[in-house]
């Protein structure tokens, strides 16, 4: 994308994408950003900005739109955090981390077999980690995030209620 220009507006959202080519500009926090091919960019729900393509140059993005009640979830499921530390200070920031998991969730999106919802949980939980992270929150010193997942559970108890095959010799 080349010509593309968003003038001010906001999301109900996390609103979290990286620059996948060229460079993205906005304007968002009260400052200019200059988002570099590489870099994660990262919107609180109703946070304002804008965006278009910079340098004059082809510029490619991915962003994934995550209810605020799912990723608030998420994240007090894995760990204490408030919602201060959900909204980072900065909107485009470099974390490699980040940045692989949300190009790898938007890439899953767009394959023929969609995504099972514990497959879409795990990468949720993986993004929910990172702003985590990254906001300075604690996490939750439990195994498995602090609770045992329903389908988890009852794919075990399907293994175990089913019989068990003979040897055959």
């Amino acid at each position: 994308m080349r010509n593309f220009s968003y003038g001010k507006h906001a999301h109900e959202e996390f609103s979290i994408g990286v620059t996948c080519r060229g460079r993205q500009d906005f304007f968002s926090n009260g400052a200019f950003h200059k988002s570099q091919t590489g870099n994660v960019i990262f919107f609180s729900p109703e946070q304002v900005h804008d965006g278009h393509a910079g340098g004059r140059k082809e510029m490619e993005y991915e962003m994934l739109y995550i209810p605020q009640p799912t990723m608030m979830g998420l994240m007090q499921t894995i760990g204490s955090v408030s919602a201060d530390q959900a909204r980072l200070k900065e909107s485009s920031f470099r974390d490699v981390v980040l940045q692989q998991q949300v190009i790898g969730f938007a890439r899953s999106m767009n394959l023929d077999q969609p995504l099972s919802s514990l497959e879409e949980e795990r990468l949720l939980l993986g993004i929910a980690h990172s702003v985590i992270r990254l906001g300075g929150g604690a996490f939750i010193d439990k195994a498995v995030y602090g609770r045992t997942d329903k389908l988890l559970e009852q794919a075990k108890e399907f293994h175990s209620l089913q019989p068990k095959p003979k040897a055959r010799y």
